[in-house]
């Protein structure tokens, strides 16, 4: 080969490798889970828009604002559920909604991979879900639906504190290294890594992680996606943009500063820190010489600033800013009357009125606002106490075991003796069977485990309701987690004579944790009172 020859070969191969030359190496390219069903980047806009289900013909029904009346419309791809959602669109079902969900963070992870890079940095590239991973993954993917416990895992994003370390982990369970089972106490949590890139055009490698959550007992579960990044290796992962998590109107109090401490047995909150509170209407020099050193106080979620505002509480809209109301039922199956309640008051006169469901049964959503709404009129008799034995009161598991006694849910069995069993096997009355455990998240919460279901207690408001000048405390039984029970929801209020006396109950509430079947239709079999229609008071 002559030395011409040779010199064309060689800057005819040099002008083919130009370009590789020239170009800057992608050191980690864009890969997504083959679960996407997507060939290339490219295609995109063509997935958005095929079918959810191909070949059925079939979409997501959806409602505006989530109301049956109005015309429904079927989201049959991802480009349209997207849309239809951001507008308010929403399912009616529970599986439904639990469908809605999965479908838009699907669909949302699919859109994002339309703006993907390939990275230049990574510092999670070689992160995987292993029985690990949960001591760099962010509290904010465990899904926990409270309103308190969302606060608490964005700011422990914030603060770069791990799942692990928030949250007590009771199994991990792995699939592949993109998956994996994360089991808390009360829920399950499945993780699956989406996709890898940079997703917000600054260099850095992201990972989206889909996340599936429900209760273990109980029919909650939701899907949320989040972008995942971290700004050196080896350190906890945080989710980008996690204050959008944040519930709307309500208002976050600072996460404990001992995490620990919150996680294991955190302390009691003062009123000044959480919810409202309120002090006598007395002067000055009054309160200084003769004050009542408690005062009253509630729970964040009644949304109430102030105790003079109880009445215009009551009659405000459930959902403020919306048509929205409670859809209620009474008579037989083929002639039903309809109603809707949109407040406080208009639920308390329907519900009085005998409207539910059909069957005469109480509508879930019905219940639970009926709760809140009659915790929050019984606000107006309390006044603020000059002694309190009840102040340091914890849901530890011992006071858990004393609270059940005091409401009578607590008793012995006849085959043991009963002070034995009051301390190592109690069982719960009306089918719920053998306490199996008790679980402490707040200060003020207790989860209740039995053979039959779940109890949910909680502190919802402190105050003097008896007039006698010694603190008592409303709480809640049962709330929504009660599922085999759900006649469990009652209000309570208990007190304490003196240091360390035994809590007893006092009859002052709408309801009673003595009367079981309260609310809508006991197992039993005892429908006596199927409705109570007494007014608040």
């Amino acid at each position: 080969m002559t030395a011409k020859l040779l010199f064309l070969v060689f800057a005819s191969l040099a002008w083919l490798w130009q370009p590789a030359m020239a170009a800057e190496p992608a050191l980690y390219p864009v890969w997504w889970s083959p679960e996407l069903e997507l060939e290339s980047i490219e295609g995109v806009e063509a997935r958005l828009q095929r079918d959810l289900w191909p070949g059925t013909g079939e979409g997501l029904g959806l409602y505006p604002n989530g109301d049956p009346s109005l015309a429904k419309v079927h989201a049959r791809n991802c480009k349209f559920l997207l849309r239809l959602s951001s507008l308010g669109y929403r399912s009616l079902s529970g599986n439904d909604i639990k469908v809605q969900h999965y479908n838009l963070a699907f669909c949302r992870a699919i859109t994002l991979l339309g703006q993907a890079k390939p990275a230049q940095n990574s510092n999670l590239r070689d992160f995987l879900l292993n029985a690990e991973a949960v001591n760099f993954l962010p509290a904010l993917v465990n899904l926990y639906p409270s309103c308190e416990f969302i606060c608490y895992t964005v700011a422990a994003n914030a603060l770069g504190i791990s799942l692990a370390d928030f949250k007590r982990i009771l199994a991990v369970d792995l699939t592949d290294d993109n998956q994996i089972i994360v089991w808390t106490r009360g829920w399950m949590t499945h993780l699956t890594i989406m996709a890898r890139g940079d997703f917000n055009d600054d260099s850095v490698d992201d990972i989206l992680l889909l996340a599936k959550g429900g209760a273990t007992e109980g029919s909650y579960a939701t899907t949320r996606l989040y972008l995942l990044t971290r700004d050196n290796p080896g350190v906890a992962l945080r989710a980008v943009g996690a204050e959008e998590e944040r519930c709307l109107d309500y208002d976050c109090h600072s996460l404990p500063p001992n995490i620990a401490s919150y996680r294991e047995s955190p302390p009691a909150p003062s009123p000044e820190d959480i919810g409202g509170w309120a002090r006598t209407s007395m002067s000055e020099t009054e309160w200084l010489e003769d004050s009542p050193h408690y005062p009253v106080w509630w729970a964040p979620s009644f949304e109430l600033d102030d105790l003079k505002k109880v009445d215009a509480r009551l009659r405000r809209k459930f959902w403020p800013g919306a048509d929205l109301g409670i859809r209620l039922y009474k008579g037989q199956l083929n002639e039903l009357d309809t109603a809707q309640a949109t407040s406080c008051v208009s639920l308390e006169a329907l519900t009085r009125a005998g409207y539910g469901l059909d069957l005469g049964l109480l509508h879930h959503s019905q219940l639970v606002h009926l709760l809140r709404c009659r915790a929050i009129a019984l606000l107006k008799a309390a006044n603020p106490a000059r002694r309190s034995f009840l102040r340091e009161f914890v849901f530890s598991e011992t006071n858990v075991r004393t609270a059940l006694a005091a409401f009578e849910l607590l008793t012995a069995s006849e085959s043991e003796r009963a002070d034995e069993l009051r301390l190592q096997q109690p069982v719960l009355t009306s089918g719920l069977g053998r306490l199996l455990a008790i679980d402490t998240p707040y200060s003020g919460q207790a989860d209740v485990w039995t053979e039959g279901g779940r109890v949910l207690l909680s502190v919802v408001a402190r105050g003097d309701w008896t007039g006698d000048g010694t603190e008592d405390l409303l709480l809640m039984a049962g709330a929504s987690l009660s599922r085999y029970r759900p006649d469990l929801t009652d209000l309570c209020v208990i007190t304490r004579e003196s240091p360390g006396s035994a809590l007893s109950l006092v009859q002052v509430a709408p309801y009673s944790c003595r009367r079981l079947g309260a609310y809508g239709s006991s197992t039993d079999g005892d429908d006596r009172n199927r409705f109570d229609v007494r007014p608040m008071e």
